[in-house]
């Protein structure tokens, strides 16, 4: 599967990393890729499946400001410091390996994404290639998330049926692809169908 060569500006910086998920720091606070977005650090493909906005300082817990203001903007554009002292990261688990020629394989990266390697949003025509095999299908509904890699797949789905040219048939299709994989999981397969509506 194609994933084109064009070099989008990073979103953000690897981490930490495993070769079946990966984290990284997102570059804007509060920025980070849609549940269920398809991202590439390096050689490794990931769904976003988990978002955070935290203090830097692990001891330190953020505290409320906002009494008196009337909207949250202005918050933060009387304390200008906090921008510095949060953090937004985001978790993805891995999809595929992107081979540096331009083609996309459902299959865990031969390693984990470098720390500090810039990560990327994938592209509509890069959805839309890697998306077009079933194959990743598996890897998610096998994640070791649960309910996170469910609802990760399922916003997933819903984002890659906007790139292919008939979205409906798109999601008619992965619904037929999902239910022989979770026939004995009528409720989860349920829920993951729910999910998928637009």
């Amino acid at each position: 599967m194609a994933l084109g060569t064009a070099r989008p500006s990073p979103i953000g910086e690897v981490v930490a990393a495993e070769t079946a998920r990966f984290t990284a720091e997102c570059y804007e606070v509060h920025c980070p890729p849609p549940l269920g977005s398809l991202v590439r650090a390096g050689e490794a493909l990931g769904v976003v499946f988990r978002a955070e906005t935290a203090g830097l300082e692990p001891g330190r817990v953020p505290i409320a400001r906002g009494r008196g203001y009337a909207r949250e903007e202005d918050v933060y554009r009387e304390n200008p410091q906090l921008a510095k002292l949060l953090r937004t990261t985001f978790e993805s688990l891995a999809v595929g390996s992107w081979d540096g020629q331009g083609l996309a394989i459902p299959r865990l990266p031969p390693a984990p994404p470098r720390l500090h390697g810039f990560v990327y949003l994938c592209p509509p025509e890069a959805v839309r290639a890697f998306t077009a095999s079933w194959d990743f299908l598996d890897r998610l509904l096998a994640g070791p998330l649960g309910e996170a890699s469910d609802q990760a797949l399922a916003a997933c789905l819903r984002a890659a049926s906007a790139t292919h040219p008939d979205s409906r048939a798109f999601l008619v299709a992965a619904g037929k692809e999902l239910a022989p994989r979770l026939r004995g999981d009528l409720p989860r397969l349920t829920a993951l169908l729910r999910g998928m509506r637009p």
